[in-house]
């Protein structure tokens, strides 16, 4: 996980420096960051969790993501239809899915203002909360 919440970091962090620039020193250029959340795509399809070594809660929590993008999961196009949108807008934030974007905007606010300890994964939360 943490190259995969590294790079989502890096980037955001890199769109937010070029919006401020660029409104700057390029006004016509406009920046927006996408945050996808469960678009259902072939993402654990092949995950590397699956073979004989894997633990059976690394099963588990595959399983677990494969099936909740199965319910909570939009399609690839409507995930574009929504970029898109946003983009025609001159949105900054761009979000699939706005309430759990709330969830994890408010959890993060949450662990910064009050320091706390970093904790396991979003599955293995849901498991246990």
């Amino acid at each position: 996980n943490a190259p995969y919440a590294a790079s989502k970091h890096a980037v955001q962090a890199l769109t937010e420096c070029l919006y401020v620039e660029c409104a700057d020193a390029f006004p016509q250029i406009s920046v927006s960051v996408v945050c996808p959340a469960a678009v259902d795509t072939n993402i654990f399809a092949d995950a590397l969790t699956e073979g004989e070594d894997a633990s059976e809660e690394a099963r588990a929590e595959l399983q677990q993501m494969r099936e909740h993008l199965s319910v909570h999961g939009i399609s690839s196009e409507q995930a574009a239809q929504m970029i898109v949108a946003g983009l025609a807008r001159g949105d900054f934030w761009i979000v699939t899915h706005p309430e759990r974007f709330q969830v994890l905007a408010s959890r993060r606010a949450q662990f910064l203002e009050h320091r706390l300890d970093p904790v396991g994964n979003v599955a293995a939360e849901r498991r246990s909360g």
